[in-house]
């Protein structure tokens, strides 16, 4: 995840963290897709990590829950803010 954040120079990272079986994911993945066609947020790079194929980066993320969203800094030096469940306002928000 690190090396693929890092190869990610222009601006900041969103990471979804979702799995197939949880329906709240679904309103998250909407909201990003919208989001990454904006093209003011154009140097943002949003990832969609199954958290359960990928159980070793969740669990050094330390994701509990789908859908969860983190904010990295650029090149993903830094986790910046983090948002569990499904709340699309407030992840909105903190994209713009």
């Amino acid at each position: 995840m690190k090396s693929l954040l890092s190869s990610h120079a222009t601006g900041p990272s969103v990471a979804h963290f979702w799995a197939d079986w949880a329906d709240q994911c679904g309103p998250m993945d909407d909201a990003i897709t919208i989001l990454a066609g904006e093209p003011d947020l154009q140097k943002v790079q949003f990832l969609r990590v199954d958290a359960e194929k990928e159980a070793d980066v969740s669990m050094e993320l330390e994701v509990a829950a789908v859908p969860t969203l983190l904010f990295f800094s650029p090149r993903g030096k830094k986790l910046l803010e983090r948002v569990e469940g499904a709340k699309v306002p407030e992840v909105v928000k903190k994209v713009s």
